[in-house]
């Protein structure tokens, strides 16, 4: 039986259009809420990189995964 992860839906139901999703986290308003914690995964990249995330523009649902663009 295959696992498929949901696409996320916003704070007022609407379905995520994954787009700006580094703000939204920031604002409190993360589509991923209950299900991951996006800050935690930006600090241990910022931390293993030694960096600053500064934008995840957009991110795209796949086959059981997700891919972010980092800037």
């Amino acid at each position: 039986m295959a696992f498929q992860n949901d696409w996320p839906v916003t704070k007022d139901g609407h379905a995520y259009d994954g787009l700006q999703l580094l703000t939204m986290v920031r604002g409190g308003q993360s589509p991923f809420d209950g299900v991951r914690d996006v800050n935690v995964l930006v600090e241990e990249v910022e931390r293993s990189l030694n960096t600053e995330v500064v934008d995840i523009p957009m991110i795209y649902k796949g086959s059981n995964n997700y891919v972010c663009y980092w800037t």
